[in-house]
């Protein structure tokens, strides 16, 4: 029942946004996917005047994004991306990691770079870290697997509390 919900919801409002011509981000998106897509002198005269692109959580990438990504560069490769496959957090909006998983596939030239050295967290957090990370599984835990590395003094040894709701957690 929540899927129909869900779907009648957005229906409703894909036919709000018609009717009264509006246009949102993933619009904006199709439709400058469209426009490179479709008229060849505009997308190279965005290659031209935009050579190279950093991407950012490339791991939250999505299908469109991805597409327009593809588009815009066209068949050059003056391409930087960055991310964390254990991290990936907009899937519920298609992002997937896979993306970021195969780029060497897809690029084979690209030079990898693992950042691993913590400057904000002391030795003691670092280790502990270290273990969560250690303890993950999947395709991108095993291909991308990180020891991190402090960088900051050692400090105390972190402390675990556990309360029985919100309330007790700020009385505390």
């Amino acid at each position: 029942a929540d899927v129909v919900d869900i779907a009648r919801v957005y229906a409703m409002y894909e036919t709000l946004r018609r009717e009264r011509n509006l246009l949102d981000f993933e619009g904006m998106l199709e439709l400058t996917v469209a426009v490179l897509t479709e008229h060849r002198e505009v997308a190279a005269q965005f290659r031209e005047q935009y050579r190279h692109f950093v991407v950012d959580e490339f791991q939250d990438v999505n299908p469109l994004q991805k597409m327009l990504l593809d588009v815009w560069l066209g068949d050059r490769d003056d391409l930087c991306v960055v991310g964390d496959p254990n991290q990936t957090i907009y899937s519920f909006t298609g992002a997937s990691p896979s993306y970021l998983l195969d780029f060497t596939r897809e690029h084979p030239d690209a030079k990898v770079v693992k950042l691993v050295r913590d400057y904000r967290s002391t030795d003691q957090v670092v280790r502990l870290a270290n273990g969560v990370i250690g303890q993950a599984r999947g395709k991108a835990a095993q291909r991308f697997r990180l020891e991190l590395i402090a960088q900051r003094p050692g400090g105390p040894e972190p402390v675990f509390n556990e309360y029985d709701d919100e309330v007790a957690e700020a009385d505390d």
